[in-house]
């Protein structure tokens, strides 16, 4: 996984949150990517790295 470089700003506010919700419940990406999949969500750890 790449650290993050800049801060989110001001704009992403989706982006900040869902890794908020993430790093909250101790969650890596892919066991988080994984249960979004079973809720009926497509999504991809591709997708996901453009939230």
């Amino acid at each position: 996984m790449k650290i993050r470089k800049r801060a989110y700003g001001n704009s992403n506010m989706v982006g900040a949150n869902i890794e908020r919700f993430r790093k909250e419940r101790h969650l890596k990406q892919k066991d988080f990517i994984a249960q979004i999949q079973a809720e009926g969500i497509d999504i991809n750890p591709s997708s996901y790295s453009k939230l």
